[in-house]
Protein backbone atom coordinates (compact mmCIF):
# COMPACT_ATOMS: atom_id res chain seq x y z
CA UNK A 1 0.00 0.00 0.00
CA UNK A 2 1.35 3.44 -0.92
CA UNK A 3 1.83 5.82 1.99
CA UNK A 4 -0.79 8.57 2.26
CA UNK A 5 0.08 12.01 0.92
CA UNK A 6 -0.14 15.37 2.64
CA UNK A 7 -1.50 18.38 0.70
CA UNK A 8 0.68 21.46 1.00
CA UNK A 9 0.66 25.04 -0.37
CA UNK A 10 3.73 26.31 -2.19
CA UNK A 11 5.14 29.79 -1.71
CA UNK A 12 2.98 31.22 -4.53
CA UNK A 13 -0.26 29.99 -2.91
CA UNK A 14 -0.95 27.74 -5.86
CA UNK A 15 -3.40 24.81 -5.40
CA UNK A 16 -2.27 22.04 -3.06
CA UNK A 17 0.45 19.70 -4.18
CA UNK A 18 1.28 16.46 -2.41
CA UNK A 19 4.36 15.25 -0.57
CA UNK A 20 4.99 11.80 0.85
CA UNK A 21 5.50 11.95 4.62
CA UNK A 22 8.60 10.51 6.20
CA UNK A 23 7.88 7.10 7.72
CA UNK A 24 9.96 6.50 10.89
CA UNK A 25 12.51 3.74 10.53
CA UNK A 26 11.14 1.72 13.44
CA UNK A 27 8.38 -0.57 12.22
CA UNK A 28 4.98 0.46 13.53
CA UNK A 29 1.37 -0.48 12.89
CA UNK A 30 -1.84 1.54 13.34
CA UNK A 31 -2.42 -0.34 16.59
CA UNK A 32 1.05 0.32 18.00
CA UNK A 33 0.68 4.01 17.06
CA UNK A 34 -2.62 4.28 18.96
CA UNK A 35 -1.26 2.30 21.92
CA UNK A 36 1.69 4.69 22.08
CA UNK A 37 -0.71 7.62 22.28
CA UNK A 38 -2.84 5.98 24.96
CA UNK A 39 0.27 5.25 27.06
CA UNK A 40 1.43 8.85 26.71
CA UNK A 41 -1.95 10.14 27.86
CA UNK A 42 -1.76 7.96 30.95
CA UNK A 43 1.80 9.14 31.63
CA UNK A 44 0.57 12.73 31.33
CA UNK A 45 -2.09 12.09 33.98
CA UNK A 46 0.50 10.49 36.28
CA UNK A 47 2.91 13.39 35.82
CA UNK A 48 0.17 15.98 36.33
CA UNK A 49 -0.73 14.27 39.59
CA UNK A 50 2.90 14.42 40.74
CA UNK A 51 3.14 18.14 39.95
CA UNK A 52 -0.25 18.85 41.59
CA UNK A 53 0.70 17.06 44.82
CA UNK A 54 4.16 18.61 45.09
CA UNK A 55 3.47 22.34 45.22
CA UNK A 56 6.93 23.24 46.53
CA UNK A 57 9.16 20.19 45.93
CA UNK A 58 12.65 19.78 47.27
CA UNK A 59 15.37 20.60 44.68
CA UNK A 60 16.15 16.93 43.95
CA UNK A 61 12.45 16.14 43.43
CA UNK A 62 12.00 19.23 41.25
CA UNK A 63 14.84 18.03 39.00
CA UNK A 64 13.39 14.52 38.88
CA UNK A 65 9.93 15.77 37.85
CA UNK A 66 11.37 17.91 35.08
CA UNK A 67 13.57 15.05 33.87
CA UNK A 68 10.43 12.91 33.64
CA UNK A 69 8.76 15.66 31.66
CA UNK A 70 11.72 15.85 29.26
CA UNK A 71 11.51 12.09 28.67
CA UNK A 72 7.77 12.42 28.08
CA UNK A 73 8.44 15.14 25.51
CA UNK A 74 10.78 12.79 23.66
CA UNK A 75 7.99 10.19 23.50
CA UNK A 76 5.57 12.83 22.22
CA UNK A 77 8.04 13.85 19.50
CA UNK A 78 8.24 10.23 18.33
CA UNK A 79 4.45 10.01 18.45
CA UNK A 80 4.14 13.18 16.32
CA UNK A 81 6.43 11.68 13.66
CA UNK A 82 4.13 8.66 13.39
CA UNK A 83 1.02 10.83 13.56
CA UNK A 84 2.00 12.59 10.34
CA UNK A 85 1.76 9.21 8.65
CA UNK A 86 -1.35 7.74 10.29
CA UNK A 87 -3.25 11.05 10.55
CA UNK A 88 -1.86 12.86 7.46
CA UNK A 89 -4.67 15.40 7.15
CA UNK A 90 -4.94 16.30 10.83
CA UNK A 91 -3.54 19.80 10.32
CA UNK A 92 -6.37 20.52 7.86
CA UNK A 93 -9.19 19.72 10.31
CA UNK A 94 -7.85 21.42 13.43
CA UNK A 95 -9.15 24.86 14.31
CA UNK A 96 -6.93 27.96 14.39
CA UNK A 97 -6.96 27.67 18.18
CA UNK A 98 -5.95 23.99 18.15
CA UNK A 99 -3.33 24.13 15.40
CA UNK A 100 -0.58 25.88 17.43
CA UNK A 101 -0.75 23.10 20.03
CA UNK A 102 -0.20 20.54 17.26
CA UNK A 103 2.56 22.14 15.23
CA UNK A 104 4.28 25.16 16.73
CA UNK A 105 7.62 26.28 18.10
CA UNK A 106 5.82 27.65 21.16
CA UNK A 107 6.67 25.76 24.34
CA UNK A 108 4.02 23.77 26.19
CA UNK A 109 4.82 21.47 29.15
CA UNK A 110 4.73 17.87 27.91
CA UNK A 111 2.13 16.91 30.51
CA UNK A 112 -0.34 19.46 29.02
CA UNK A 113 0.08 18.75 25.30
CA UNK A 114 -2.95 17.58 23.33
CA UNK A 115 -2.08 14.56 21.24
CA UNK A 116 -5.13 14.84 18.96
CA UNK A 117 -5.84 11.15 18.69
CA UNK A 118 -9.00 10.39 16.65
CA UNK A 119 -11.06 10.44 19.87
CA UNK A 120 -10.02 14.07 20.45
CA UNK A 121 -11.68 15.20 17.19
CA UNK A 122 -15.35 15.68 18.07
CA UNK A 123 -16.69 16.01 14.52
CA UNK A 124 -17.14 12.55 13.01
CA UNK A 125 -16.53 13.63 9.40
CA UNK A 126 -13.38 15.58 10.27
CA UNK A 127 -12.18 12.64 12.36
CA UNK A 128 -12.39 10.28 9.40
CA UNK A 129 -10.97 12.87 7.00
CA UNK A 130 -7.89 13.30 9.20
CA UNK A 131 -6.99 9.60 9.49
CA UNK A 132 -6.01 6.65 7.39
CA UNK A 133 -8.94 4.30 6.85
CA UNK A 134 -10.09 2.33 9.89
CA UNK A 135 -8.06 4.23 12.50
CA UNK A 136 -11.03 5.65 14.51
CA UNK A 137 -12.72 2.24 14.61
CA UNK A 138 -9.49 0.62 15.80
CA UNK A 139 -9.11 3.19 18.56
CA UNK A 140 -12.68 2.46 19.72
CA UNK A 141 -11.73 -1.21 20.16
CA UNK A 142 -8.57 -0.28 22.05
CA UNK A 143 -10.51 2.09 24.31
CA UNK A 144 -12.92 -0.73 25.21
CA UNK A 145 -9.93 -2.89 26.18
CA UNK A 146 -8.49 0.07 28.07
CA UNK A 147 -11.67 0.36 30.16
CA UNK A 148 -11.47 -3.33 31.08
CA UNK A 149 -7.80 -3.03 32.05
CA UNK A 150 -8.48 0.09 34.13
CA UNK A 151 -11.35 -1.62 35.96
CA UNK A 152 -9.05 -4.56 36.75
CA UNK A 153 -6.36 -2.20 38.07
CA UNK A 154 -8.95 -0.37 40.19
CA UNK A 155 -9.99 -3.69 41.74
CA UNK A 156 -6.36 -4.54 42.54
CA UNK A 157 -5.79 -1.12 44.10
CA UNK A 158 -8.99 -1.45 46.15
CA UNK A 159 -7.89 -4.85 47.46
CA UNK A 160 -4.44 -3.46 48.34
CA UNK A 161 -6.05 -0.49 50.09
CA UNK A 162 -8.27 -2.81 52.13
CA UNK A 163 -5.37 -5.08 53.10
CA UNK A 164 -3.24 -2.11 54.17
CA UNK A 165 -6.05 -0.73 56.32
CA UNK A 166 -6.48 -4.13 57.99
CA UNK A 167 -2.73 -4.39 58.68
CA UNK A 168 -2.60 -0.89 60.11
CA UNK A 169 -5.56 -1.65 62.36
CA UNK A 170 -3.89 -4.85 63.59
CA UNK A 171 -0.57 -3.08 64.20
CA UNK A 172 -2.05 -0.35 66.37
CA UNK A 173 0.77 1.72 67.82
CA UNK A 174 3.29 -1.14 67.61
CA UNK A 175 6.38 -1.24 65.38
CA UNK A 176 6.53 2.30 63.96
CA UNK A 177 8.79 1.32 61.04
CA UNK A 178 6.39 -1.38 59.82
CA UNK A 179 3.52 1.05 60.32
CA UNK A 180 5.24 3.77 58.26
CA UNK A 181 5.94 1.25 55.51
CA UNK A 182 2.31 0.14 55.45
CA UNK A 183 1.08 3.72 55.42
CA UNK A 184 3.25 4.34 52.36
CA UNK A 185 1.70 1.27 50.70
CA UNK A 186 -1.75 2.60 51.53
CA UNK A 187 -0.95 5.98 49.95
CA UNK A 188 0.37 4.30 46.80
CA UNK A 189 -2.75 2.14 46.53
CA UNK A 190 -4.99 5.17 46.85
CA UNK A 191 -3.02 7.12 44.23
CA UNK A 192 -3.23 4.16 41.83
CA UNK A 193 -6.97 3.96 42.45
CA UNK A 194 -7.42 7.67 41.64
CA UNK A 195 -5.28 7.50 38.50
CA UNK A 196 -6.86 4.34 37.12
CA UNK A 197 -10.33 5.71 37.82
CA UNK A 198 -9.47 8.78 35.74
CA UNK A 199 -8.01 6.42 33.13
CA UNK A 200 -11.27 4.44 32.94
CA UNK A 201 -13.41 7.57 32.73
CA UNK A 202 -11.27 9.01 29.93
CA UNK A 203 -11.40 5.76 27.97
CA UNK A 204 -15.18 5.48 28.34
CA UNK A 205 -15.70 9.03 27.05
CA UNK A 206 -13.32 8.39 24.14
CA UNK A 207 -15.04 5.13 23.15
CA UNK A 208 -18.47 6.77 23.26
CA UNK A 209 -17.33 9.71 21.11
CA UNK A 210 -15.69 7.42 18.55
CA UNK A 211 -19.01 5.62 18.03
CA UNK A 212 -21.04 8.82 17.71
Amino acid sequence: MRPPTIPTLDSTNNPPTTTTPHIPETIHTPQSFLEMGIRIQHQQRVLNHKFDTNFDPEPHLYVKLHNEQDLLQERIDKFRALQRFYMPFLHLVLSKKELPRFDSDQYYPARTINLYLPSEISDSQKRHDACVAGLPELEAELRDAEVREAQYQIELATIKESLSLQKLKALGARDSKVREREQAELRRARVRKVLWTAHAEHAEVAAELLRS
